[in-house]
């Protein structure tokens, strides 16, 4: 199981929901995510990642940022051109004097 995914499946115990409550609460949000059951379970057990809209609808139902499913070399990969570009940001700025 993902750590995502351990996530995913806390947040619905926290919040009382079982996977088909989750599912048609993420359908609701984002019809077009198409969720079912069987999809957050294999997201949960990490058999599947959600991608697109099924991100979007888990982060507005739940909170879990969409790339927090990327893998963490994805992640690192991210947080490395963050930095780079607010780096870059910073030096291009003009003094405000």
């Amino acid at each position: 199981m993902s750590d995502t995914g351990q996530r995913l499946r806390a947040w619905r115990a926290e919040n009382d929901v079982n996977q088909t409550d989750l599912a048609t609460r993420l359908a609701a949000v984002v019809p077009e995510c198409n969720a079912t059951q069987t999809k957050v379970s294999c997201w949960e057990t990490g058999r599947s990642v959600p991608t697109g809209l099924p991100r979007l609808a888990i982060r507005l139902v739940t909170g879990i940022p969409e790339g927090d499913w990327d893998p963490p070399e994805v992640r690192a990969a991210r947080e490395r051109a963050a930095q780079q570009a607010a780096a870059m940001v910073s030096t291009e700025a003009p003094d405000a004097a």
